[in-house]
């Protein structure tokens, strides 16, 4: 229900090298270290991952200079992130599998949690947030920042939500992963970063 040790390892590279390049080349907030230990460095970081998210051509120069040297498996992966959803969520309810995300459009997704648990990190559901969803290889999984309202749900809209689930689930509709595109077997090139 979550990533292991070693993917999340992983995911952390990969973002906070993508994070790092976006922030150097956007000048979003002067002297932003990583990786990102503190929570006061959150707000920022949410800055700099809103800029990142409104503009793929970010990522393809990223993936296309590879300033941080990473494998062509770790750049195929963050060039699969420009097929994410984001928006707000209804976390419906929690799997042994995933999370099970209700999007705006009634969209219903099986999301993993990073080094925390779903369960642990939202343990109160239905719960209202925002967030990006993006792939993980063959799985779903949020982009690290997640944004929760204190919302209090009645009945109607509990059930409501129950039956979009419900729904989705017979009809074989609960997306749990993005198909994307394999990049090139070209061999990035390395760029540094002045």
């Amino acid at each position: 229900m979550h990533l292991s040790k070693s993917e999340c390892a992983r995911f952390y590279l990969i973002f906070d090298a993508l994070i790092s390049f976006v922030n150097l080349k956007l000048s979003i907030v002067q002297g932003m270290s990583f990786p990102v230990d503190c929570l006061e460095d959150l707000e920022d970081v949410g800055k700099v991952r809103n800029a990142l998210w409104s503009d793929d051509a970010l990522i393809d120069e990223f993936v296309s200079n590879n300033p941080s040297g990473l494998s062509l498996s770790d750049l195929e992966l963050a060039k699969s992130w420009k097929h994410r959803v984001g928006g707000v969520f209804i976390v419906e309810r929690h799997l042994k599998k995933h999370s099970i995300f209700i999007g705006e459009d009634d969209k219903v997704y099986g999301v993993e949690g990073l080094v925390t648990p779903l369960p642990v990190l939202i343990p109160n559901v239905p719960t209202f947030l925002k967030t990006f969803l993006i792939p993980f290889e063959d799985r779903i999984i949020y982009d690290g920042l997640v944004n929760s309202y204190p919302i209090t749900f009645g009945r109607n809209s509990r059930g409501g939500f129950k039956d979009t689930y419900v729904r989705a689930k017979k009809a074989n509709q609960i997306i749990d992963s993005f198909a994307y595109p394999p990049l090139s077997k070209a061999k990035p090139k390395r760029l540094a970063l002045v």
